[in-house]
């Protein structure tokens, strides 16, 4: 979300170079996946609860196991090159609103990813509103 945010500012203080910038959203947590395949693989998830509104009981939980590894690794992985692809594509043009489509890219990126990680049913319709809203 972070890089979301800060990808119409990148891109005015680094032109398409932004695209490369919030790859690296997507990159780092590929690289994290990677480090906790061995982990999940051997049989232990990874899990993680947040409250949203504990006064409706509503939680975001997320969960890692195998399949849901499988899935965030294509997901990211495919991310990183599409926003490779997205800089060598826009080589050369002076394109004004780089700098939105690129938040809006990043943003996809990270509702696909909580939309493969997704532990709960409320949970998985937040992140698929998401994605059709990115």
């Amino acid at each position: 979300m972070v890089a979301g945010i800060g990808a119409p500012l990148a891109y005015r203080w680094g032109g398409r170079r932004a695209l490369l910038v919030c790859a690296l959203a997507p990159f780092s947590a590929f690289v994290w996946l990677l480090v906790e395949a061995p982990r999940v693989l051997d049989g232990r998830p990874v899990t993680a609860s947040f409250e949203w509104v504990p006064q409706l009981g509503l939680d975001v939980g997320l969960r890692l196991d195998p399949f849901a590894l499988l899935m965030a690794l294509l997901v990211t992985g495919i991310g990183v090159l599409v926003f490779v692809y997205a800089f060598f594509y826009f080589e050369g043009q002076k394109e004004p609103a780089l700098g939105s489509f690129t938040a809006w890219l990043v943003l996809f990126a990270g509702s696909m990813l909580g939309l493969v990680l997704a532990d709960e049913v409320f949970t998985l319709f937040v992140f698929w509103e998401l994605t059709s809203v990115t």
